[in-house]
């Protein structure tokens, strides 16, 4: 059994029993565990930026995060770099 987690950007799995695991979420196979921790980097960075307050929509980071999110998905149309930032500006105004 794998269990997954995210710290500071990063996909962090380790094998072991659920013991273990114990809080992480787990995945009977590593290809499983590895999909598994692409989903939750993926909702966090989502989660992180739409949290963002409007000073924090200028800075580097949010501008990594939504490339992150919209830019590497080939589900979203085309990606407009600092589109998705002026939305959120916008909703948060």
């Amino acid at each position: 059994m794998y269990g997954v987690r995210i710290e500071q950007d990063q996909i962090i799995i380790i094998e072991g029993t659920k013991e273990d695991l114990a809080g992480m979420r787990t995945a009977p196979t590593r290809e499983q565990a590895e999909a598994l921790g692409q989903n939750l980097l993926y909702a966090a960075r989502r989660k992180e930026f739409l949290s963002m307050t409007k000073e924090e929509l200028d800075t580097p980071r949010a501008r990594f995060l939504e490339e992150q999110v919209w830019g590497r998905h080939p589900e979203y149309e085309e990606y407009v770099p600092g589109e998705m930032i002026a939305k959120r500006k916008a909703a948060l105004s």
